[in-house]
């Protein structure tokens, strides 16, 4: 690791919260307890975008409140989506992401966040840290307080694979009566 990089990564790595951003709500035990949901996702690839949008409307049909951000790689100025988004250009050296979209997202008090990236990286963590949320669900991160379940995905996975999988851990979790 160059000096450079080293630079990078202690600036990145000030900019971590000492303290974990939570929700003050209640903290629910699983996304069928919940009122307010945020997804975050990779938006690049049309089919996994749509995939990620169909599993929000279907929590919205359930009367959840859901919010989600989207990352592409590259997109015009004059682009628009039906979700909020950033691009590689919001972020910064440190590989910290920053717009009006984040500012949105951080102001959003969500009981549980879901993190369909199938691996993580320095900015989905980043998001993941600051985002005030009861139950943070993602992929393996190399900071082990981004998520309180963490999901060992292949990098190709899909979302209904991500869904399914912390939909099984989650159930099996959940005290059943006796």
């Amino acid at each position: 690791m160059g000096i450079i990089d080293r630079i990078k990564e202690r600036f990145y790595l000030k900019s971590l919260p000492a303290k974990i951003a939570r929700n003050k709500g209640r903290v629910p035990r699983n996304v069928e307890e919940a009122k307010t949901i945020g997804i975050l996702f990779d938006a690049t690839d049309i089919d996994y975008r749509k995939k990620t949008l169909a599993y929000a409307d279907k929590l919205r049909k359930q009367g959840k409140k859901v919010s989600t951000l989207g990352f592409i790689a590259t997109a015009d100025k004059e682009a628009t989506f039906s979700f909020d988004f950033f691009t590689l250009r919001q972020i910064d050296w440190a590989q910290r992401p920053n717009g009006d979209a984040i500012t949105h997202w951080l102001s959003h008090d969500l009981e549980v966040l879901i993190c369909l990236f199938p691996q993580s990286s320095k900015f989905t963590e980043y998001l993941a840290l600051h985002t005030r949320a009861g139950l943070k669900i993602g992929p393996v991160a190399t900071n082990a307080s981004c998520y309180d379940l963490m999901l060992d995905m292949p990098a190709q996975s899909t979302p209904q694979q991500i869904i399914q999988q912390y939909e099984q851990v989650l159930a099996k979790t959940i005290p059943q009566p006796v």
